[in-house]
């Protein structure tokens, strides 16, 4: 049972990474450079040359989660995060899935999920 007093794990890592999101999207629109933090960026993708092309990937790869958040019973958002955590990862550019698996290792190893083998 989730303790309504305590976010659960896809409550900590969604809250994380929405704020990790915002933050870095109004210092890029701010600055109109790209901004990225520990992360080998690649100097072919657009995602991590261009400004604008990483804010639409940020936004793009949090989008659902603001909405999951909004769940207004613990479990049912715990659970809705979750889903929803799960399924952008399964989707998600390889520039989002290494933004994602870098954000979340700043909440500790066990919130990054396991990434495929190359």
């Amino acid at each position: 049972m989730v303790n309504p007093t305590e976010p659960g794990p896809a409550s900590t890592a969604a809250t994380h990474l929405l704020t990790s999101a915002l933050l870095e999207i109004r210092m890029m629109a701010s600055s109109r450079e790209v901004f990225i933090a520990g992360e080998q960026p690649d100097p072919e993708s657009a995602f991590d040359t261009d400004a604008v092309a990483r804010i639409h990937m940020l936004a793009d790869t949090c989008h659902r989660l603001a909405g999951a958040l909004a769940t207004p019973d613990p479990a049912a958002r715990e659970v809705a995060l979750a889903e929803s955590l799960s399924w952008q990862w399964s989707v998600a550019l390889p520039e989002a899935r290494r933004w994602m698996a870098n954000r979340l290792a700043q909440l500790g190893p066990e919130y990054v999920p396991d990434q495929p083998e190359k």
